[in-house]
């Protein structure tokens, strides 16, 4: 009788590779980027480009045969007793193709029941070569999980704690943490799992990342409307800690409409029957809050990304030969670049920066009465382009795809 293959044996008949195990870990090792890593994973396994229709069609069609090469390689990754550290980043790798081809709704069902993924990945979260890499992973997940996988995250809320709480000087790592718990930990109807949430140790969380003097408006937006969906019922919790109530005052004064929007709901369902002026003169410390919190020391990048999307359409106001094309596909590239999503920055009639003098002008050059309709201009115009991405693009400025929440 034959022997069993061993998993390495396996591997190779899988790729038609000798040297595969060895090729994958001197990846693992000088690979520069969690993005290079994963490219060149998903090379040398013949992994198809999920980014493209014809790849993702190809992901479906072959999930099985794609599933056993990333679960071998993963075990050999747990079974390696020499350059551990290496082996870990290319376990983290492994579950970065998994966290990517999650995005499609179908592949995510069939990756979290039949791959043991969220196993994987929490059992990844101590090694410090692989943890931002898993985190990131999770986060892109959950920005589009049903409940039912949210609930089995939340499940292992206090381990992510125990994995982040000690490393938030990594504030990537603290920020995509935060978004994991906030989508996942948000008030459920089953008793025995909202005991396993450790909703005050959460709470405090959340608070030490919006802090940081390097914490960005991804910290802020996932923590308020966290806020927003939490406050009603357990207005307890949030008034046993006075800081978490400062926040939401401070937000209060945000420039966004959409902070304001959402910290005006938190603070109304903790103190009801109350007027703003009531709860807010009962704050002795609004001020330090304010300091604290407010937009002046955390919202530099929002501020940024505002100043280039009003550069982007000055410039195309100014430019004689302008396509509508070339700039829609700009302003794909700088909502992808963006974690808040397209609706906020684009579409919200709040926003006073909207009355900036290029977008009225690039309003009245082509006819448009909101800004909304120049994306819908700018996607008909990339949608006839050529190329792969030329519909995706153009789903993107419909408002279609935003990215974020």
């Amino acid at each position: 009788m034959s022997k069993k293959k061993s998993k390495s044996q396996q591997t190779r008949t899988l790729v038609g590779r000798t040297d595969l195990a060895a090729e994958l870990i001197t990846v693992a090792r000088i690979s520069t980027s969690p993005e290079a890593l994963i490219t060149e994973i998903s090379r040398l396994l013949d992994v198809p480009d999920y980014d493209t229709k014809g790849g993702l069609k190809q992901c479906h069609q072959d999930f099985d045969k794609i599933s056993s090469k990333l679960e071998i390689v993963f075990a050999q990754t747990r079974e390696s007793q020499s350059d551990t550290v290496s082996a870990d980043r290319l376990a983290a790798g492994i579950i970065a193709i998994y966290g990517r081809m999650s995005q499609d709704n179908l592949m995510r069902k069939r990756i979290v029941a039949e791959t043991n993924f969220l196993q994987k990945a929490i059992s990844l979260l101590r090694s410090p070569v692989a943890q931002s890499i898993v985190m990131a992973a999770l986060s892109g997940v959950t920005h589009l999980a049903d409940t039912e996988i949210m609930r089995s995250i939340a499940r292992f809320t206090s381990t992510i704690l125990d994995c982040v709480e000690d490393h938030l000087d990594d504030i990537q790592y603290a920020e995509k943490a935060l978004c994991v718990l906030s989508h996942c930990t948000v008030v459920d109807t089953d008793p025995e799992l909202a005991r396993l949430i450790p909703l005050p140790r959460v709470l405090q969380f959340f608070l030490s990342v919006v802090r940081l003097p390097t914490s960005t408006s991804l910290s802020f937006d996932h923590f308020l409307v966290f806020c927003s969906r939490t406050t009603g019922y357990h207005s307890a919790i949030f008034h046993s800690l006075p800081d978490s109530v400062d926040f939401l005052v401070a937000c209060t004064r945000a420039k966004d409409i959409c902070a304001r929007n959402d910290a005006l709901r938190s603070l109304i369902a903790l103190f009801p029957g109350n007027g703003i002026t009531q709860f807010t003169a009962a704050l002795p410390h609004v001020d330090a809050a304010l300091r604290q919190y407010g937009a002046n020391s955390n919202l530099d990048r929002e501020f940024l990304e505002v100043h280039a999307r009003f550069e982007l359409v000055d410039d195309f106001v100014q430019d004689p030969h302008r396509s509508l094309s070339d700039f829609g596909n700009k302003l794909v590239d700088l909502i992808m670049a963006q974690e808040l999503g397209v609706r906020r920055h684009f579409q919200d009639p709040g926003d006073d920066e909207l009355d900036d003098g290029g977008i009225r002008r690039l309003q009245e050059d082509l006819g448009c009465s909101q800004f909304v309709d120049v994306l819908r201009l700018c996607a008909e115009a990339v949608r006839s382009g050529s190329g792969p991405q030329a519909e995706i693009n153009g789903d993107i400025l419909q408002l279609e795809f935003p990215s974020g929440e």
